[in-house]
């Protein structure tokens, strides 16, 4: 399962981990910032994609069976658009599971 979610959480992580049916792909920006050694640390598999990135989102969600989905409305990035940015972002992944054929989507 690929997992989507800011990395200041590892809650969902640690749950799927714990059950060993899934291994979840936590996916961020940074993939060597320190917020990223944490998934790592725990046994996810972290790759590198950006929410305004479409391919970069579809490389990251190739092969998965469903994403957790979460987008960060506190990015500098998206402070200046506000809401409309955000939904930006959420569409944005979301066709990036469609396009990937990820069967189950979850939205935080």
């Amino acid at each position: 399962m690929a997992l989507n979610f800011i990395l200041t959480g590892s809650s969902v992580v640690k749950a799927l981990l714990a059950d060993g049916t899934f291994t979840p792909r936590a996916v961020t920006r940074n993939p060597n910032s320190e917020k990223a050694l944490k998934p790592k640390e725990l046994g996810a598999k972290v790759v590198q994609a950006d929410l305004w990135d479409v391919p970069s989102l579809k490389n990251a969600v190739d092969g998965a069976e469903g994403v957790f989905g979460v987008t960060d409305h506190y990015d500098p990035k998206n402070s200046a658009q506000g809401h409309t940015s955000e939904i930006m972002l959420g569409k944005n992944l979301v066709d990036a599971a469609v396009e990937s054929d990820v069967k189950f989507f979850v939205w935080r």
